[in-house]
């Protein structure tokens, strides 16, 4: 479902955006213009207050860039989906004599897009291999997502529920340093190494693991707010929550290495 998104007719679409802006601000001939695309993988590791609560998020990338002869700079947009936690617990419903066994699954996504800017370090743009500054600005989404699963029981029962249980977004700015490998006898393509320092606004996002006393001591008692879920039991007439996680508040903070395949039409 996520590969699906990430098709030849989105890098063109992105390509005829790029080719638009150029013209309507820049008044220049795009016709030699260099447009390359990239897929590949972005592991971020969480710092500050926001390494106290979640894990690495692991991201599938796409960007896009246009770039004019004998310039350094480069202009582009990336967009990423990914994740950082799920879990699966068993749950029983009675009704009557029967009991329905099924799972509960959480899953914490995260999505964004930025635009970019990059300046090669030298002038030179046929070397083998070309270190860069990175720059970008943009938007990341987190999002936690609550489904009761289907049974598959002899009542063909479908899912219970399914919803999103938190969501919230902020803005995000990036800074790094880049290494491009292009070896001369790859025609087009190339490979893309890149560390960046990313931050943001606050926002409210889930982990599903219960503090530790430890988390507790460095957190300065900030130690979020309970998420529970309720469920009925149509036999007793009775409700009983399921705590899902913990929601924390906090800067979004993290370091970010992405790994790329590109290529450049």
């Amino acid at each position: 479902m996520i590969l699906m998104l990430f098709t030849p007719k989105l890098f063109i679409m992105m390509k005829n955006i790029f080719i638009i802006l150029l013209i309507t601000f820049f008044n220049i001939s795009v016709v030699t213009a260099q447009f390359s695309a990239s897929v590949g993988y972005d592991l971020n590791l969480p710092t500050n207050q926001m390494a106290l609560n979640i894990g690495a998020i692991h991201n599938f990338k796409v960007e896009g860039f246009i770039k004019m002869p004998e310039n350094r700079w480069s202009f582009g947009m990336d967009l990423s989906v990914g994740g950082y936690g799920s879990k699966r617990d068993p749950i029983a419903f009675t009704q009557g004599n029967t009991v329905t066994n099924t799972f509960v699954s959480v899953s914490n996504m995260v999505y964004g897009f930025k635009g970019l800017a990059q300046a090669d370090l030298f002038s030179r743009d046929d070397r083998a291999l070309m270190p860069y500054f990175h720059s970008g600005f943009g938007m990341t989404f987190f999002e936690t997502s609550l489904t009761v699963e289907d049974p598959q029981d002899i009542d063909n029962c479908r899912p219970l529920q399914s919803e999103s249980l938190k969501s919230d977004q902020t803005w995000i700015a990036s800074v790094g340093l880049g290494l491009r490998w292009h070896p001369k006898s790859s025609e087009g393509f190339y490979l893309d190494l890149r560390a960046t320092q990313n931050l943001g606004g606050k926002l409210n996002y889930m982990s599903l693991n219960p503090p530790t006393t430890s988390h507790l001591n460095h957190n300065n008692g900030a130690d979020g707010t309970p998420v529970n879920v309720d469920f009925y039991n149509q036999q007793t007439n009775i409700i009983h929550q399921h705590r899902i996680g913990t929601v924390y508040n906090s800067a979004v903070s993290f370091w970010g290495v992405q790994l790329q395949f590109a290529y450049q039409f």
